[in-house]
């Protein structure tokens, strides 16, 4: 759990990288072909993190409800060997 979440911080955390970068090759006085080609490659990249973002969001909500289940399951067997085994 606590890698997926770095990952998840680190992913968050890209695109503010990618607006820094975007905002240095406006300032540039002579674009080029290879400014051209940078900004399509960030523009790749938002959008592969956005789906990398909504994939985690995705498997975090599916395991929740396993999680609540599984805890649920594990309360009610140990109420069960307290009531009927110790009493």
């Amino acid at each position: 759990m606590w890698g997926r979440d770095v990952s998840l911080v680190r992913l968050n955390e890209e695109p503010e990288t990618l607006a820094a970068f975007d905002r240095i090759h406006e300032l540039d006085p002579n674009p080029s072909c290879a400014h051209n080609d940078a900004c399509v490659s960030r523009q790749k990249r938002r959008s592969e993190i956005a789906a990398e973002i909504a994939r985690f969001k995705v498997k975090k909500s599916r395991f929740e409800g396993r999680t609540s289940i599984i805890a649920l399951l594990l309360c009610v067997t140990l109420f069960a060997v307290y009531h009927y085994l110790l009493k």
